[in-house]
């Protein structure tokens, strides 16, 4: 006796974007899968369907040149936190393109800590919150790569922990305790909370900035050499 397949949570916005890359309307995507026009749009707005339907779907979109698969079309919230830090690895300051897709509507990112010790403190809104925050941390921080990451699952959660090793103006900075708070709504990151160990942030800030000021009261007080 087959078993029922298990719900998943369908990329609404990864569907639609497939759906539109073939040149479909719902009803076209619908008809090609087998399934009723109502159902193409439920999954659009990302609702769960079960394994069946999905890889039904997945072949209806799929063409020789491009297969698409189930996973391509589903979401796992620890896929997307790995995948997010994935992102932040290897791409930095350029990350938002690999992780918009997984973005709810009102998404923000939180940094907390003191108002002005560092310049990426603040709440973000949406991607272009993000990119800002991306380009404030990135304009100070030189980073290494993560060494051992952690994650953590609870429910429509995942924290995703690491030491955070790197230079703050050019100082070396001791490796900072890095958790990433991921809080999803309908399988999408509603909310991020960079919960880093703010007390040492801000004392590495701090050194940095001292250090940056000494030097270039240095650089002024250099006098012109003499003419010859």
């Amino acid at each position: 006796m087959k078993s029922r397949a298990r719900f998943i949570a369908i990329n609404g916005r990864k569907l639609r974007s497939f759906r539109l890359s073939r040149g479909w309307t719902q009803s076209q995507l619908a008809k090609s899968s087998g399934y009723s026009e109502r159902l193409v749009r439920k999954a659009e707005k990302g609702g769960t369907l079960d394994q069946d339907t999905i890889q039904n779907i997945a072949e209806a979109l799929s063409t020789p040149e491009a297969p698409v698969s189930i996973e391509s079309l589903t979401l796992d919230i620890v896929a997307i936190a790995k995948k997010w830090v994935e992102s932040w690895e290897q791409y930095e300051v350029r990350m938002v393109p690999e992780v918009a897709a997984f973005l709810a509507d009102g998404f923000e990112f939180v940094c907390p800590g003191q108002q002005g010790a560092v310049p990426f403190i603040g709440t973000f809104q949406g991607t272009a919150g993000l990119q800002q925050w991306l380009d404030l941390y990135f304009s100070v921080v030189q980073r290494e790569k993560c060494g051992e990451i952690e994650y953590l699952i609870g429910q429509n959660s995942v924290i995703a922990r690491w030491l955070e090793c790197g230079t703050f103006l050019g100082v070396p900075a001791p490796p900072i305790r890095i958790n990433l708070y991921f809080q999803f709504v309908d399988g999408l990151i509603a909310r991020i909370v960079d919960d880093y160990d703010t007390h040492t942030g801000a004392v590495v800030a701090s050194t940095a900035q001292a250090g940056q000021h000494v030097n270039n009261g240095r650089q002024e007080a250099v006098p012109n050499p003499p003419e010859l």
